[in-house]
């Protein structure tokens, strides 16, 4: 008895012993967390489901976990689980609470491991095929090298301080309302790469059918036609809507369309940018010191051609919640780039505020924070305005608009055109064109009547 016993107490203590060997390591139990995230569906509640359900000591931090996951991947990276679990070991929340659990004494905490079929994402129909970054360099007549450069996966853009050097040029502009916006306009070469990628993938790729800006086919008209004549229409606005696209976002939809993850490293690389520590200066002096921090990030820079298609596929996922948050309520609901719009009958007088809290909740999940000061509620009672567009019986001119636009297409007959391009547009002619055109779009009665001046002008003059 007191053999076996003694036996007992010194397996047990061999054991004890071999605990702190046979704990897990925060690699492994990344590498666990991401075996669960990918096992089943790609949505939020039915992750936090799947990782508390395996997880032997859950806690609140699953759900944080679960959001900058789906932020990083908003498809599930099944053919790339390593990518996973270098953003889930990059952490937040997972390093917080190792650090908390070694403060307190326990393990790590734990998961059993499942096997995942083995998953390749089919390249979407249509699509140019590259295999591999020499397939990729070769198509954009480039070396490797060249398409290296061009990428600038390492961010040399951020550090380096001659001009001649970047790939970009940046201009700030002053909003009227106050802040300022950040134009990074890519330089010719890279200019044209995004360009072919946009054209060649990207505009191939099905967005949501919320999404009117910046699609072909699609327009102002079609963002701002069914919300018209409508009791309660609802605006808000997305703030630094591409700088908060960042890195991971955009590999997902590389990834999704079918590229390898080298060639969808390098297709990031292309699209996305990190701002100069100079320029950040600048942005910082005008007080937008969240924009600043966005763009020491990698993030779309407005400016390049690719940034308006990227940032609509990667706010799919939030598209498609307000949507169903729409469908639920009785409401339409539709975006142009930065700009929401929701609209609905007498009965959202009575929940505007509630309703505005769990859009804005919504969107802040998805990685994309409203700003509240240009949230508005236009009723009947008043002008509705979408986008420069009023909609109250139905899409039409600005009274405003038009009668500015009338008065100096008027001084311009009798004045000449020279006098009246107080914003000094290099081709104020195609200006005044584009207006009147847009103006004949909307209200073609009295669009007609401006087109009539215009016709009268005498451009020699």
């Amino acid at each position: 008895m007191n053999r076996d016993a003694a036996g007992h107490r010194a397996t047990a203590a061999d054991v004890r012993a071999l605990i702190p060997v046979l704990r897990p390591s925060l690699r492994s139990v990344a590498g666990s967390l991401a075996d669960a995230l990918l096992d089943g569906e790609w949505e939020a509640d039915a992750m936090v489901s799947r990782v508390t359900a395996a997880l032997d000591r859950p806690g609140r931090w699953v759900r944080q976990l679960v959001r900058i996951t789906r932020l990083s991947f908003p498809v599930a990276p099944h053919d790339s689980p390593e990518s996973l679990r270098r953003v889930i070991l990059a952490g937040p929340p997972l390093p917080q609470v190792a650090a908390a659990d070694a403060l307190a004494g326990r393990p790590l905490p734990t998961l059993a491991r499942r096997p995942l079929p083995a998953r390749v994402v089919a390249l979407q129909a249509g699509l140019p095929r590259w295999d591999g970054v020499g397939d990729l360099a070769a198509y954009l007549g480039l070396t490797v090298g060249e398409l290296a450069w061009f990428a600038d996966t390492r961010g040399y853009e951020a550090r380096v301080r001659a001009e001649t050097l970047r790939h970009y040029r940046y201009r700030l502009l002053q909003k009227r309302i106050g802040g300022c916006r950040l134009i990074e306009s890519p330089k010719w070469q890279l200019r044209e790469i995004q360009r072919r990628i946009l054209h060649e993938v990207l505009d191939q790729l099905p967005v949501h059918d919320a999404a009117h800006g910046f699609r072909p086919g699609r327009s102002v008209i079609g963002y701002v036609e069914p919300h018209a004549g409508r009791r309660v229409v609802i605006h808000l606005d997305l703030r630094d809507f591409f700088a908060r696209v960042g890195a991971g976002r955009v590999w997902s939809v590389f990834r999704w369309a079918g590229y390898p993850d080298a060639v969808a490293h390098v297709l990031t690389g292309l699209c996305t940018n990190v701002s100069p520590t100079a320029v950040r200066s600048d942005v910082r002096r005008t007080g937008a010191l969240r924009l600043a921090a966005a763009c020491g990030t990698v993030h779309l820079p407005a400016g390049a051609p690719t940034s308006p298609a990227l940032a609509n596929l990667c706010a799919y996922a939030l598209d498609r919640r307000l949507a169903g948050l729409a469908r639920r309520v009785s409401m339409r609901y539709t975006r142009y780039a930065d700009d929401l719009a929701f609209s609905g009958g007498r009965s959202l007088l009575w929940g505007t505020d509630a309703l505005i809290d769990r859009i804005a909740a919504i969107a802040a999940a998805e990685g994309f924070p409203v700003n509240s000061q240009k949230t508005a509620v236009l009723t009947a009672s008043r002008r509705q305005r979408l986008a420069g567009v009023v909609v109250n019986d139905h899409p039409n001119l600005d009274r405003r608009e038009f009668d500015a636009l009338r008065a100096t297409l008027h001084n311009c007959v009798h004045s000449g055109p020279s006098s009246q391009n107080r914003g000094s547009h290099q081709d104020f002619r195609a200006h005044l064109t584009g207006r009147v055109s847009w103006a004949c779009l909307l209200n073609p009665a009295k669009g007609a009547r401006l087109e009539r001046l215009l016709e009268q002008i005498d451009w020699a003059r």
